[in-house]
């Protein structure tokens, strides 16, 4: 590989970052009032960015915490500044980036198995729905824990607290997943299979 090529990718995965990082703080200000915690679209590209992108969706959820960290209003309710990070919700905040981490990297891992080659969409969907359910799950006992700590909340009031947001939840996971396999994630599944069908050729 060129070293063009190198700076062509690198430029490529920036933009790519950025974008997604636009996105979650975007989708911050589509806002439901629940309590709290309110019902936001930030994890629908959180769960998108790791679908389509991979593990380096969790560089676009710490740059979106970043930068509302150092003021810009890219959160919840146009809020930003280290204040927000005491707040009943920075356990949600702060479960971002692992989130995005594990649908990448889950992700990755479903396009690029062997075992998925000539499954059809909707099995592959499906375990990008599972997928999302481990994020959110992840998402869910940060969130419960911020809230134990800055409200007082016990543990089985924390992790009830969630109860209300799984319908709206799975519709996101099953959106973004949707989305996703619509977008580039159904490229990998094409070029594995192409890849085993010249492999097989070749024997």
């Amino acid at each position: 590989m060129t070293s063009s090529s190198i700076s062509l990718n690198q430029a490529r995965t920036t933009v790519s970052i950025a974008v997604w990082g636009a996105l979650m703080a975007a989708g911050a200000y589509v806002a439901v009032p629940m309590g709290p915690v309110p019902i936001t679209l930030q994890t629908f590209f959180i769960f998108l960015a790791g679908f389509v992108d991979g593990p380096k969706a969790a560089l676009a959820a710490l740059l979106y915490i970043g930068a509302g960290f150092l003021g810009l209003p890219v959160f919840t309710g146009g809020l930003a500044g280290p204040a927000v990070f005491l707040a009943p919700t920075v356990g949600y905040l702060l479960s971002f980036p692992l989130a995005a981490f594990i649908a990448g990297l889950g992700a990755k891992a479903i396009a690029s198995s062997k075992e998925n080659l000539g499954k059809s969409k909707a099995t592959c969907w499906l375990k990008l729905f599972l997928l999302g359910i481990l994020a959110t799950i992840v998402i869910y006992v940060l969130g419960a824990i911020g809230l134990m700590i800055n409200v007082g909340m016990t543990p089985a009031v924390a992790l009830g607290a969630n109860l209300i947001f799984i319908p709206g939840d799975a519709l996101k996971i099953a959106a973004a997943a949707s989305t996703a396999l619509g977008l580039s994630l159904r490229a990998p599944f094409k070029k594995s299979k192409a890849k085993a069908n010249t492999d097989s050729v070749k024997k």
